[in-house]
């Protein structure tokens, strides 16, 4: 998995790339900004509230996985195959028995996110595309925000 590389945000100079895909022709310099003193690796996790979502959670965990470095679905007392999909597509999976509403997903999510440097959020159901994850970094980088929402229009 790669990380997403910038210099931090105090010393952010405005740059519109996020160096993100295995298929970049960038990676080797992706790697040599992660080793110089100026960048800093950043461990992104996303976390996946879900809720009898067997038929969106496979692929939203496959293609989150190719911007974060973790993908923690929560399941939410799911009755469905929530979660044997979710850990076939290989997702970090936490259970509620039942359902404790999504706030409370979050909150777990958060806790087994311990030790990231992000943590993006996105809804299980496939209404978010992730190709718009390093969009949501980027501006929120730019703006120097620490908390940022994002709605499916970008």
């Amino acid at each position: 998995m790669l990380s997403v590389n910038y210099v931090p945000i105090k010393e952010f100079k405005v740059k519109n790339e996020l160096f993100l895909t295995s298929f970049s022709p960038r990676l080797q310099q992706e790697k040599e900004i992660c080793r110089s003193k100026e960048a800093v690796c950043q461990k992104i996790t996303l976390v996946l509230p879900a809720f009898n979502e067997e038929v969106s959670i496979g692929s939203t965990v496959l293609h989150t996985k190719r911007y974060a470095d973790r993908v923690i679905m929560v399941d939410n007392g799911s009755s469905d195959r929530t979660v044997e999909i979710a850990e076939k597509a290989r997702a970090e999976v936490v259970v509620h028995e039942t359902n404790k509403g999504k706030g409370l997903a979050l909150k777990t999510g958060f806790e087994a996110a311990e030790g990231s440097d992000i943590i993006v959020t996105m809804d299980s159901d496939g209404q978010h595309n992730p190709a718009d994850i390093p969009i949501w970094l980027s501006r929120s980088l730019k703006a120097k925000q620490i908390w940022s929402t994002a709605s499916g229009m970008v």
